[in-house]
């Protein structure tokens, strides 16, 4: 979200020319399939002949390159920026189609005022977004709590279960382990987990919620 936010505000701010092709760019690494991703991915973090140990050895650094997907201190992060790259894109639009809603009267008094860069973006664009806000956070933890290609397309939930998460540890004991009763408990449990989730946001949102700036 902060890195949505952040990109948003350079697009809908500071950039007059292109800023179509920027925003085209920004969408799309969401109709690039999970799939697809996880095996570009997991060839620029492969040691030996990867992108990323390419760049280590040319600065000589070759043999301090770890072995990202392979160990539990870097397994996590490495998906995790994956899955920023993929949906970051998706949440700056969304703050875009936000700035773009907020009345022009607001930004002429702003100006008025002598309000511009931070000052302004703290205190007239940042405030106004609080529904877009929201709504990014209720679609933020769904997206978490449903997470399951990539992470079992690059590690299958290990080295040592150090990316497992909910959904590909029932789908291992479903469908590999063939514990399907454990697995339909399981799942039982995630959708508890998400209606708890979404319903403490909601409750904290107050129905002042909104996706694209259109408050609901």
């Amino acid at each position: 979200m902060g890195l949505g936010f952040g990109i948003a505000v350079v697009l809908e701010m500071y950039i007059g020319r292109g800023r179509e092709w920027f925003r085209a760019l920004l969408f799309l690494p969401m109709v690039i399939t999970p799939t697809v991703i996880a095996i570009v991915f997991t060839t620029l973090y492969a040691p030996e002949y990867g992108l990323l140990y390419g760049m280590f050895r040319d600065i000589g650094l070759g043999s301090q390159f770890p072995a990202l997907l392979g160990s539990t201190d870097w397994a996590t992060w490495a998906i995790i920026a994956v899955n920023v790259w993929q949906w970051v894109g998706f949440f700056a639009l969304l703050y875009c189609v936000g700035i773009q809603r907020i009345d022009p009267v607001l930004w002429d008094a702003a100006a008025i005022d002598g309000a511009q860069g931070g000052t302004l973006v703290r205190r007239i664009v940042f405030p106004l977004l609080r529904p877009t806000h929201l709504s990014l956070m209720i679609l933020g933890a769904i997206q978490a709590l449903q997470q399951f290609p990539l992470i079992y397309l690059m590690t299958e939930g290990g080295p040592a279960q150090s990316t497992q998460v909910l959904a590909t540890y029932i789908f291992t004991r479903g469908y590999i382990e063939n514990s399907m009763h454990f697995a339909s408990a399981l799942s039982i449990v995630l959708l508890v987990l998400a209606l708890i989730i979404v319903g403490i946001q909601l409750l904290i949102a107050g129905g002042n919620f909104a996706v694209g700036g259109k408050n609901a």
